[in-house]
């Protein structure tokens, strides 16, 4: 996906979509762009797809939790969310929205250990903070 440029990643998706429609990487891909253009029900579409071909790529978790907390589906963000910091518990962004999610269904306590996590692992994690 080429930064910075949504129209030109997009249309190389396209493009790769054409050559090979199966390919779960891709099927994130097309989820990030959504969830970038705030389409939150098409990035869960996508990457439910992508987890029907391939359910180990950890990204896909952290971006259909994303999309629900997009949505204002906290409650349903939270098994996804958990998923992604099971596949990858260093990446402290997955803590960080995990944490988030807890604290937006009232689970204060968790929420705060998750943000700590978040925080252990990228101190200068600033809105890890904020939340917290």
């Amino acid at each position: 996906m080429r930064a910075g440029d949504l129209t030109a990643a997009q249309a190389d998706l396209q493009r790769a979509f054409q050559i090979d429609p199966h390919r779960a990487t891709a099927w994130v891909a097309s989820g990030h762009i959504s969830l970038l253009n705030m389409d939150y029900e098409g990035a869960i579409n996508a990457e439910l797809r992508a987890q029907a071909i391939d359910p180990t790529i950890a990204e896909s978790y952290l971006i259909i939790g994303k999309a629900y907390q997009g949505i204002g589906l906290s409650a349903s963000a939270l098994r996804p969310l958990e998923g992604y910091v099971t596949y990858a518990p260093d990446d402290p962004d997955g803590w960080l929205v995990y944490g988030q999610a807890l604290l937006a269904e009232g689970e204060a306590h968790a929420a705060i250990e998750m943000l700590g996590l978040a925080i252990a692992l990228a101190p200068r994690l600033t809105e890890a903070y904020l939340v917290r």
